[in-house]
């Protein structure tokens, strides 16, 4: 990705650039749009004057599921980055015919604009669409749950992997409970479903390595539920409501149904901490 705050000499006018994930776009008086991107830096808005024009050439730059280069005069840019001109670096256009996707990516895109962007959500959210869009089911799954994790951190409403919630041990572990913030060992597992050994490894590995090393790595989710997991203990940790959780579980739900349900026969077994 080219440095932000890269100038271009244009005539008299010095224009600057700046490249993005487009998170949202909102229509704005007659003609124009208000637009919030985010790069390794955080969150940032854009003025696109006369966007919302069939004949607009940069009608195109703020799709969702688009990496874009826009170039802005800084001599009008105050509270939003006054557009010029821009380029679609790279579209994942492909995940705009998937319902999940846009619903995934719509309670993602939401979190970030309540807790701002980081460097590691930035990556995280951008392999996300890469995944999807290359059809790479697995690894996109594994990318939307840390672009969660990292938001759950920002939020700071993580929870505990490191020791059982309640006594404090390391070994024995199995299971998470979200009332007492994370995990829990046998002892104290409750009323709470015990976990698989191998959803218990990759929830700690989540928290603790960088996406780049999870891909090296052989843990994924398999399926959909553990996102549904660490959405729900968002909403239930912030005490708030993801407005489009509700249709995401459905059509997972429908998802679940066409398929062969072998996964009911899953190891569970405890869990010790490494230190």
């Amino acid at each position: 990705m080219e440095e932000e705050n890269q100038f271009f000499e244009s005539g008299e006018a010095r224009i600057q650039s700046r490249q993005g994930l487009v998170l949202s776009t909102m229509d704005y008086k007659d003609n124009d749009g208000l637009i919030t991107m985010a790069d390794e830096n955080g969150i940032f808005k854009v003025y696109a004057k006369g966007v919302q024009k069939e004949t607009s050439k940069n009608r195109r730059l703020f799709l969702p599921f688009s990496l874009t280069r826009i170039a802005y005069d800084p001599k009008y840019s105050r509270d939003f980055l006054f557009l010029i001109n821009g380029q679609v670096i790279e579209s994942y256009w492909k995940n705009s015919s998937s319902l999940e996707y846009q619903c995934i990516n719509q309670i993602l895109t939401s979190l970030i604009l309540r807790h701002d962007s980081t460097p590691e959500i930035y990556y995280d959210l951008h392999s996300f669409w890469q995944k999807a869009q290359e059809g790479e089911i697995a690894d996109a799954r594994l990318a939307a749950c840390k672009t969660m994790i990292e938001i759950l951190h920002e939020a700071g409403v993580l929870m505990n992997v490191d020791e059982c919630t309640v006594c404090s041990r390391t070994d024995r572990i199995a299971g998470v409970s979200i009332e007492t913030g994370g995990f829990v060992c046998l002892d104290h597992l409750g009323e709470h479903q015990p976990w698989p050994k191998a959803d218990l490894m990759l929830l700690r590995r989540l928290t603790r390595y960088p996406l780049e090393k999870l891909y090296r790595q052989d843990l994924r989710p398999q399926d959909d539920q553990f996102l549904l997991w660490l959405m729900e203990w968002y909403q239930y940790t912030t005490d708030s409501r993801l407005r489009s959780l509700d249709l995401l579980k459905q059509l997972i739900e429908m998802g679940d149904r066409k398929k062969d349900k072998t996964s009911s026969n899953q190891c569970h077994s405890v869990f010790r901490i490494k230190q």
